[in-house]
């Protein structure tokens, strides 16, 4: 919260300032647990994992409940990739969400494989190292140091929120 509020603090108009939060609240096996992100005075915020499940039709993924085991590709909606270099279906319809998107270490010198273009997005960073994704808002289940992420995999996943390789993406509401 504090790099995204710190990247667009003096660039985004003034009247785009929240005063909304968002509240999370999953049972961590023996008791209920909740966390607020308090996005007042901020310009935008962290996109919620819930969401993206929503965006890509993830109907019965719930982020109130999924566990480390709840990762899940855009396209299959499961752990099984159907879209990219090697499958039948290279473009993902969902590329926007992870474009621009690579680890920055390759295979070798002439595979994309570390980067979004191997799994279905259209356009990758073209970077040498990091951006391999961008956090959510959302913790993970009964995993208090791990969030859940959109990877250059063309997935959402969770992973420690120590890791570094991960940057944002803001979300913006826009008025009509």
């Amino acid at each position: 919260k504090e790099a995204l509020n710190n990247a667009i603090k003096d660039k985004w108009s003034a009247n785009l300032v929240r005063t909304d939060s968002y509240t999370h609240t999953f049972n961590n096996g023996t008791e209920d647990k909740t966390y607020t992100v308090n996005y007042n005075g901020m310009k935008a915020r962290l996109p919620e994992a819930q969401e993206i499940a929503n965006v890509v039709g993830h109907t019965t993924w719930n982020e109130k409940e999924a566990t480390g085991s709840g990762e899940f590709y855009f396209d299959s909606k499961s752990y099984t990739q159907t879209v990219g270099y090697d499958k039948d279906v290279k473009i993902s319809s969902y590329a926007w969400l992870f474009n621009n998107l690579n680890s920055g270490s390759k295979v070798n010198d002439s595979s994309d494989y570390d980067t979004c273009l191997y799994y279905g997005c259209t356009q990758n960073l073209g970077k040498t190292s990091g951006d391999w994704g961008y956090w959510t808002s959302t913790s993970v289940v009964g995993y208090s140091r791990s969030a859940w992420r959109v990877g250059y995999y063309g997935d959402l996943a969770s992973d420690a929120v120590t890791i570094t390789n991960y940057g944002i993406r803001p979300v913006i509401t826009l008025s009509s």
